[in-house]
């Protein structure tokens, strides 16, 4: 694909390092956590069975959570799945920074962000994810990246400043002389929609900042609490629609050519409200990288002409082929079957199709 890629990263891509990441763990974290922490409280204990049996039925957690309104229910399951997921990041994550390669999706970055031209040399990648798996990668690779949040241990919300600081001087060739101009620094744009474990909310102050120091922190006893959208409802959800990560993602989805989408469900109607946009009406090309194909994901293939889908080969008795692939677009009846070859795998698609 040429021009400008955006890249779109789920959970399905931290998943590659530790399945712990997925929405299953999360659901049995929830389940055995929450229902200690609203002892005594009839309407949240209400509302928390509801979610319990649609979990037992086998309804996926962000259908089952789906309705749940009450504020008190909300900031417990606020609180239980940063906590869950920053200690996945500190037992899992920070191993990152030793060891880069058992980070799958950091090859395939790697290749799009070298591959942007001078002129343009920004990778722009938007995640629903609250790890902090994609910045240790890139501190592994001492390779820069903003998230919209500037200052020291603690930052505040502020893109444009951001991104200013991503520019530098450079001498270029202008006829026989050289020339000092400001241009931008070849850096990541990280857009994260649901927010990230470092990043809190002060009840007291009603401020939003970052904070490296208190990302591995239990938030329970504190005025402090995450700043995430978790799946179903979410007591951030409206503060999220202020808050310009959406409209600078939205912007970066617009100024897109094409998209890479690693282990993300489209689950997610507020993240891809603008990026179906593009993919189905303007008919910008795609690439869909994962394990298998949900209900929406078939929905959109067969929506978007220009959306290819690469993932798992399973047989008709259910059989799971771990060394090949399909790879599948409307125009084609039949899915193409690729043997010996994962291409669903994140690492083995960038190395077969972009090179070593």
């Amino acid at each position: 694909m040429q021009g400008r890629i955006l890249l779109v990263v789920g959970t399905g891509a931290s998943m590659g390092l530790d399945p712990r990441f997925g929405m299953g763990a999360l659901s049995k974290e929830l389940q055995e956590k929450i229902p200690g922490s609203i002892a005594g409280n009839k309407e949240v204990i209400s509302q928390w069975e509801t979610v319990s049996k649609k979990l037992a039925q086998g309804l996926g957690l962000e259908s089952a959570l789906n309705g749940v309104d009450n504020e008190s229910l909300l900031e417990k399951i606020v609180q239980a799945t940063g906590d869950f997921v920053a200690g996945l990041d500190k037992e899992r994550g920070l191993k990152i920074l030793d060891n880069p390669d058992d980070f799958p999706l950091g090859l395939l970055i790697q290749k799009l962000l070298a591959g942007r031209p001078e002129t343009d040399p920004v990778l722009n990648i938007v995640t629903t994810n609250y790890d902090l798996l994609i910045e240790h990668w890139c501190d592994s690779q001492k390779l820069p990246y903003i998230d919209g949040f500037v200052g020291g241990i603690r930052g505040y919300h502020k893109w444009d400043e951001a991104i200013s600081r991503m520019s530098e001087v450079k001498a270029v060739p202008i006829g026989k002389k050289m020339k000092r101009i400001q241009a931008i620094k070849r850096h990541i744009r990280l857009f994260k929609e649901h927010g990230s474990i470092h990043w809190f909310f002060d009840e007291k102050t009603k401020e939003i900042f970052a904070d490296h120091s208190l990302a591995y922190e239990k938030t329970s006893n504190s005025s402090l609490s995450r700043f995430i959208i978790t799946p179903g409802g979410s007591k951030y959800r409206k503060a999220f629609d202020n808050f310009d990560c959406f409209k600078m993602a939205d912007d970066a989805t617009t100024r897109s050519d094409a998209f890479i989408f690693v282990g993300y469900g489209f689950n997610d109607t507020h993240v891809q409200k603008k990026i179906l946009v593009e993919l189905k009406q303007n008919k910008k090309p795609g690439i869909i990288i994962t394990r298998g194909l949900s209900t929406n994901i078939e929905d959109l293939l067969a929506q978007a002409e220009r959306v290819w889908a690469v993932y798992k080969n399973s047989s008709q008795l259910g059989q799971i082929d771990e060394s090949g692939a399909l790879v599948y677009n409307k125009k084609f009846k039949n899915p193409l079957e690729v043997k010996d070859r994962p291409l669903w795998k994140i690492d083995c698609f960038t190395r077969e199709v972009l090179g070593e």
